[in-house]
């Protein structure tokens, strides 16, 4: 039992339900993405089996598999998910499970419907009816609803949307756990909005943390011109100062280079003071309502130098373990591999 505080009275919330059991088999995960996310066009060997073996030799107990089912469905209203594709994922489900690891799958950059919600909840709901249906006996896997809920999707918006997804799961998989994400792209800053159905006490909440931005996401292009400053390092101060990305206007970056430059680690805006006030939110959330919290995803671009990304995975894992969060960090071979710093991130088998 877990004491916590709920409208200024003092109670206590169970821990031993199925949601937390399920959350102490999912405690040290890696992300399998830049494969199956990315529509309908993926490379069937971007993963090996030799990749599970070492995941699993590496001291992670679960993987999280991105996939953007929505790309390979035919039209309403059944939405059908065509069986090749459900084979791939098979595949991936086997040769996990072969290595001895468990299963996150989720629904990844549906970006229709978070421009839409409205308009593609049918197209949700019967995803996950089929998605459940074929898995309905995997109690190894885990369905994380979807992905960064950002734009249009809203946490008003989502709550509801989660009411029908979760409903629809329950339908055909009853003792299915299932993970549901906050809004605004998983932020800890939105998990206090999230309303799930009380009663189902199977539920994991999950959230992302790419913090400090500028130091995790640096010379990434797709991010616009805020993080393409390079030669951040983690933790600061630098031994010598680095200039702003010229192209870079928004005047908060200017004003955090000018910290990373100048500030002592520990008020270093590259440093943990950058996450730990944000994993330490999310975990209190989830002891005041009895939520097991999950972090998705975190990870340091291959742009940054290969000491500091060690650095500050290790920091992030660290920092999950100590509030008690199961984490994945993203990714293990793609645009922030982690699988040549596994030394320097000091899993314990």
């Amino acid at each position: 039992m877990a004491a916590c505080l709920l409208n200024g009275l003092a109670a206590d919330i169970s821990t031993n339900t199925p949601d937390h059991r399920a959350a102490a088999l999912y405690r040290r995960g890696v992300n399998f993405g830049n494969h199956l996310e990315f529509g309908a066009s993926f490379d069937e060997n971007r993963y090996k089996r030799e990749d599970y073996v070492r995941v699993k030799a590496a001291g992670f107990d679960h993987i999280r598999i991105p996939i953007a089912w929505h790309a390979h469905t035919a039209a309403g209203p059944d939405f059908l998910i065509d069986e090749k594709f459900f084979a791939v994922v098979d595949r991936m489900v086997v040769h996990a499970r072969a290595a001895g690891l468990r299963v996150i799958l989720n629904d990844h950059h549906f970006d229709a419907l978070t421009n839409d919600p409205w308009s593609q909840t049918n197209k949700f709901c019967a995803i996950w009816r089929q998605v459940a249906t074929h898995y309905r006996e995997a109690e190894d896997i885990i369905f994380e609803l979807l992905n960064e809920p950002k734009d249009k999707a809203t946490a008003e918006v989502m709550n509801v949307i989660w009411a029908q997804g979760i409903e629809t799961i329950r339908q055909v998989a009853p003792a299915r756990t299932i993970m549901v994400g906050t809004a605004r792209w998983n932020s800890t800053d939105t998990i206090t909005a999230l309303k799930l159905p009380e009663a189902d006490r199977n539920l994991i909440v999950t959230v992302h943390c790419y913090e400090p931005f500028l130091f995790t996401h640096q010379g990434a292009t797709w991010a616009g011109n805020d993080p393409l400053t390079v030669g951040v390092k983690f933790p600061g101060p630098p031994e010598t100062p680095i200039d702003k990305y010229p192209k870079a206007t928004n005047t908060w970056v200017a004003r955090w280079i000018a910290d990373y430059n100048t500030q002592p680690t520990e008020k270093n805006p590259s440093s943990a003071k950058a996450f730990r006030p944000r994993l330490e939110k999310a975990a209190q959330w989830g002891r005041e309502h009895g939520r097991p919290v999950y972090l998705g995803e975190f990870g340091a671009i291959k742009n940054a130098d290969p000491k500091s990304r060690a650095n500050y995975d290790r920091a992030m894992r660290e920092t999950c373990e100590e509030f008690g969060l199961g984490w994945a960090v993203w990714d293990w071979n793609a645009m922030f591999e982690v699988q040549s710093l596994l030394p320097e991130f000091g899993l314990k088998k």
